[in-house]
């Protein structure tokens, strides 16, 4: 509960914690010297503490809505929603009492956040046990692309994800072809994480002709494809896409062809 004004909500914290004055008003000076505990002055600054969270340095609303953007749409932007951006805010050593409400409203009026946040449609179902038995054992390997940007350019890549760590190796690619796909599985798998036991990739040609076959043959790797009918089988590699799809586009929208 708030009962001060925005602009001023600090002021009764820090005349009550400086020098022991109260408001006029008998119900906000009660809230003040009830909730006073949860506050502390060090050089003239207001800080907010908790049970367990070190002290945070109190906000002005113009300072909040600096903090909010620069957050968000700083260096390090992440496009990230309402309570996120409340709970980074706060892991940066700042608060105020609506952070949350503001952050919410901050959100809103962010137009790359509305046109690329994820809309969860997806139904509740029961959680599958992995079937990776060890770390780099099992990798799906998939094809992204092409992107939109100049021709001669790489507007591909090729992406392999270990199901038990989660790993994620990425290569541009400028063409997919068999040479490109066997050449990524050689240098950036086999050669850095030793020979696994199961890659599982769609039915793209890339992944089924004979070379990159007998490759995977002659290191005793099962080659799994997952039907045509239903690629999203592959569920590890489509959620890494999706988050990787994401950031490129959040990250790069304006960048167009550069």
């Amino acid at each position: 509960m708030q009962i001060f004004e925005a602009e001023n909500w600090m002021t009764p914290f820090l005349n009550y914690l400086a020098n022991g004055s109260l408001p006029e008003d008998v119900e906000k000076a009660k809230w003040v010297k009830k909730i006073a505990g949860w506050y502390a002055v060090v050089d003239g600054r207001l800080y907010c503490h908790g049970y367990s969270t070190p002290y945070l340095r109190c906000l002005t609303p113009e300072e909040a809505d600096y903090a909010l953007s620069e957050v968000l749409l700083g260096v390090c932007e992440s496009h990230i929603g309402g309570k996120n951006l409340a709970f980074k805010v706060m892991n940066r050593g700042y608060y105020w009492p609506s952070m949350k409400k503001d952050a919410l409203e901050f959100v809103k009026k962010c137009e790359s956040y509305q046109l690329h946040s994820n809309l969860h449609r997806q139904a509740s179902a029961d959680l599958k046990a992995l079937q990776a038995p060890w770390p780099f054992a099992q990798w799906g390997l998939d094809l992204l692309g092409p992107f939109p940007i100049a021709t001669g350019q790489r507007k591909f890549i090729i992406r392999g994800i270990d199901y038990f760590t989660k790993w994620v190796e990425t290569v541009p690619l400028a063409k997919i072809t068999e040479h490109n796909t066997l050449e990524f599985l050689r240098q950036n798998i086999v050669c850095r994480f030793d020979v696994p036991e199961v890659i599982v990739t769609d039915n793209g040609t890339q992944f089924s002709e004979k070379r990159f076959t007998k490759y995977c043959t002659s290191l005793g790797v099962k080659l799994v494809h997952t039907l045509v009918a239903y690629p999203q089988a592959n569920g590890h590699v489509e959620v890494t896409n999706r988050t990787l799809l994401h950031g490129l586009k959040t990250k790069l929208e304006d960048a167009g062809g550069s």
